[in-house]
Order: structure tokens, then C-alpha cells, then sequence
């Protein structure tokens, strides 16, 4: 395995990480991540609202340069892309289960309720 590194002192990329446990473990890396990243796209994708556009390019866009890292930096550092990636997902979630909240603040309230937030 010594020489699939370019020095001793140069650790091994995500891909030379998990093929250093056998193919079947890259295998299930591989399939493991393809999953992660699906489920993302898919989640962000139904989102209705205007952000899902924007959410959607960051995440291919993300979801591209980890696939750029696999292969030249360690696995700690792909890790931390991949939870940033898990992360913009759950937030698109969590604004997506308070949204109909935020846009019906505004419609349950009366003309006398109006009035006496101003002091009219």
C-alpha cells in the first residue's frame, strides 16, 4: 500500500482511504454517499418555495466539488462538505415547516388589532 503514496508523510485521498480497507468497503462508501447526496437534491427539489433555485445550484454545486476532493484530499475534510451539505438540506426543511406559520401571522389578525399595535 506504501506505493500508492507519493511520500510517506502525504496521507491517503477519501478514494485511497476506503480502498485501502478492499474494494467491497469503497463499494459501500461510494453507494453510501450516493445515497446522502440523492436524498439532499430530492429533499431541496420539492421545495416550493423562491429559495429552491438557489438551494438547488449549492447543492449540486457542493455536491460536485466533494466528488473534485474525494480524490486528492482526506476523508476529515470531505466529511465536513458532506455535513455542510446535510445541514443546507435540514435548514431548507426547517424553514419549510415554518413558513406557513410566518405567512399566516399577518392574515389572523383584525382592523382593532392593527390598531392598537400603531396606538391609533
Amino acid at each position: 500500500m506504501e506505493k500508492m503514496r507519493v511520500h510517506s508523510f502525504i496521507p491517503y485521498s477519501t478514494l485511497g482511504e476506503w480502498a485501502s480497507f478492499g474494494s467491497g468497503v469503497l463499494l459501500a462508501f461510494i453507494i453510501g454517499w450516493t445515497v446522502i447526496v440523492r436524498v439532499c437534491i430530492s429533499s431541496i427539489s420539492r421545495n416550493p418555495g423562491i429559495l429552491r433555485l438557489p438551494l438547488l445550484m449549492l447543492t449540486i454545486a457542493l455536491s460536485s466539488l466533494i466528488v473534485l476532493e474525494m480524490g486528492q484530499y482526506n476523508t476529515r475534510a470531505v466529511a465536513r462538505l458532506v455535513d455542510l451539505l446535510i445541514l443546507i438540506s435540514l435548514a431548507d426543511l426547517a424553514t419549510r415547516r415554518i413558513q406557513p406559520a410566518i405567512e399566516n401571522l399577518g392574515k389572523n389578525r383584525t382592523r382593532d388589532d392593527l390598531d392598537l399595535a400603531t396606538g391609533s
